[in-house]
């Protein structure tokens, strides 16, 4: 999935087993791909909270675990001010060429891909900061 992308038409979950088609995702927002295990989402979720609520950039951070239990209880301990979904059997992954964790995408008014960003490591806060101010302030 490129910059310039529509999303694919797949379905995650809530917590609650409610669908969501990420092709009907409409923007600004920042899709996350993420899960309990992962050290570097340990590192960036904390900064998307903090840049959900400095920018006003809607955040959708979809779990991989495959159960749902570790994501519950990581949410038990971390308030976080987005929306989680779930992504169990990894189809959303496979349909969003997921290579490294966490995968970021942030996503337009057409629900097009405009910034795809794998992994995270110092110094990509500010890039992603950037990235999302560009995506707020484009027409």
């Amino acid at each position: 999935m490129s910059a310039g992308s529509a999303l694919p038409r797949v379905s995650v979950r809530t917590l609650a087993g409610e669908q969501v088609r990420l092709d009907q995702l409409r923007g600004p927002a920042l899709v996350d791909i993420w899960a309990t295990w992962c050290v570097p989402c340990a590192r960036s979720l904390p900064f998307y909270v903090r840049l959900a609520r400095e920018s006003g950039i809607r955040v959708l951070a979809i779990s991989i675990d495959a159960e749902d239990a570790p994501v519950r209880s990581w949410l038990a301990e971390h308030a976080v001010p987005f929306e989680i979904l779930r992504d169990p059997d990894g189809g959303a992954a496979e349909s969003l060429a997921l290579r490294q964790m966490p995968t970021s995408f942030l996503i337009d008014s057409r629900g097009r891909v405009r910034v795809r960003h794998e992994g995270f490591r110092e110094g990509d806060e500010a890039v992603i900061e950037a990235d999302v101010r560009a995506l707020l302030a484009a027409p």
